[in-house]
């Protein structure tokens, strides 16, 4: 804390062994690509590393500023996403060959989409949030702008929130852009609305 308005945080973890979930190779059979169960691979990684490092710097009360940049060495890198695009068009343009089932075209690409499931999608990235709150506190409102470094996609979200005495509001719109072979591009939604009620009695 080099001041009452200004805080900077950092981390670093380094592992002995890691791992991530990643496509298959491109030179795989079509066998193998319209199989469920092999539709992404678990890759060990030696030796990991992953930083942070960040700052908050706050008005009296009515402003923050926050901003992030990261490093994970077991998050998929760009190519890894580009390669699961390229997949993901190979299993549709087979879909009504002979002898290619359309439950194993869905099923192989419903699998695939556990690559979302690790917990960062990007190996470089940034994060920048403003906030802003009424003198108050009953009204606040934020914009978050993440974007990935490595491949461009980025997701944007704007939230509002209102407290009254025993009544919460939240309410907030992300919408997600960036490259077509961008992680958050590959996301089955390009955009998302959320409200919520909380009552405390």
């Amino acid at each position: 804390m080099p001041s009452d308005a200004l805080e900077i945080h950092a981390s670093l973890l380094v592992q002995q062994r890691g791992e991530r979930r990643v496509p298959l190779a491109d030179t795989v059979s079509v066998a193998s690509l319209l199989a469920a169960d092999s539709a992404l691979v678990t890759e060990a990684i030696d030796s990991p590393h992953k930083a942070l490092l960040g700052g908050t710097w706050t008005t009296e009360g009515v402003f923050s500023v926050m901003g992030e940049f990261w490093w994970d060495g077991t998050a998929p890198t760009s190519s890894d996403w580009q390669r699961l695009r390229r997949q993901a068009a190979q299993r549709a343009a087979l879909l009504g060959l002979p002898g290619v089932p359309a439950a194993a075209v869905a099923g192989a690409t419903a699998a695939s989409t556990r690559m979302f499931d690790q917990s960062n999608l990007a190996q470089r990235g940034m994060l920048a949030r403003l906030a802003w709150s009424d003198p108050g506190g009953r009204v606040s409102a934020s914009a978050d702008l993440l974007k990935s470094l490595g491949d461009g996609g980025w997701t944007a979200t704007a939230a509002f929130a209102w407290q009254g005495e025993k009544l919460r509001i939240d309410a907030g719109l992300r919408r997600y852009g960036g490259p077509a072979d961008s992680a958050y591009r590959l996301l089955p939604e390009r955009a998302a609305a959320f409200v919520g009620f909380s009552l405390a009695y």
